[in-house]
């Protein structure tokens, strides 16, 4: 069973792209084929060469909801890219009795466009206590991304959420104030693509990650203190659960003991308090 388009221009980096699903559980032992013929008669069909082929278990998980659409993606091999193309989609049963056999194919919003270019090179930066900056290479100087963060050494969803970048190669962005939420002294790992086009017409590239990172305990940098509710208060722990994050020099009124000593060149604990009481405090 054939389904030509019409013909169509391959741009630079073009790709087709399609949305399609089965209609029945199981494999019924059809396979799907997408071929590209050059020739100027559409319904030349020796012309067409096949780009790729499908099983049914390929095309969609069958253990899986038959009903989801899903989209494929197809890089166009170099002889196509600039010419004007038909392309064919292929339904190939071989029916062992009289009957009709076989699955159907479902296919929808078929388009031929610009690849839309995959992060890469993933780092993470500046960690606090409940943000971070991100930082990929950004080939393709996309503004708009997909960042999806999950637990260490959890499977991601392959949905995330949509974030605006610069368009710059690298591309850092800082989660303060994002959608992107985290709990302090926490580990994560997160995969990032790219969101080409304006909608309705967007195309995303493929995942890049993971790449992993941990965010701060409350207390490891000024910016994100411990924060004293109510007096008295009394704590205990160590200092070595927050880090080194700043060494400068101390005051010269810090009786040091020996003399010169500096207390602010090791591990260190931020705290914050805001009085409701006018008075003396005691620390």
């Amino acid at each position: 069973d054939w389904m030509i388009t019409t013909q169509l221009t391959v741009p630079a980096n073009g790709q087709l792209r399609f949305w399609t699903r089965q209609a029945q559980n199981g494999d019924q032992g059809s396979i799907f084929q997408i071929r590209a013929s050059l020739n100027a008669t559409q319904d030349n069909q020796a012309a067409f060469q096949i780009i790729q082929s499908y099983t049914e278990s390929d095309l969609q998980d069958l253990n899986g909801d038959i009903t989801q659409y899903t989209e494929k993606v197809i890089d166009f091999p170099a002889a196509f890219i600039g010419q004007t193309v038909y392309i064919a989609f292929v339904r190939v049963h071989t029916q062992l009795t009289n009957a009709r056999s076989g699955d159907r194919w479902l296919i929808d919003d078929v388009r031929v466009r610009p690849r839309c270019s995959n992060p890469n090179g993933l780092d993470a930066s500046n960690p606090q206590s409940t943000s971070i900056t991100l930082t990929w290479n950004n080939p393709g100087l996309a503004t708009s991304f997909e960042i999806e963060v999950v637990p260490q050494g959890q499977d991601p969803t392959g949905t995330g959420v949509i974030v605006s970048a610069p368009g710059t190669n690298p591309t850092s962005f800082n989660t303060a104030g994002s959608p992107l939420t985290f709990a302090p002294g926490q580990c994560y790992q997160y995969y990032v693509r790219a969101v080409c086009g304006t909608a309705p017409d967007t195309l995303t590239s493929g995942w890049a990650g993971p790449f992993p990172f941990c965010t701060l305990p409350l207390g490891s940098v000024c910016a994100d203190p411990l924060v004293v509710q109510t007096l008295p208060y009394q704590t205990a722990g160590n200092t070595l659960n927050f880090g080194d994050e700043v060494d400068t020099t101390q005051g010269t009124g810090c009786g040091a003991t020996p003399a010169g000593t500096n207390y602010l060149a090791g591990n260190e604990v931020f705290y914050s308090y805001t009085p409701d009481i006018t008075g003396n405090v005691s620390i």
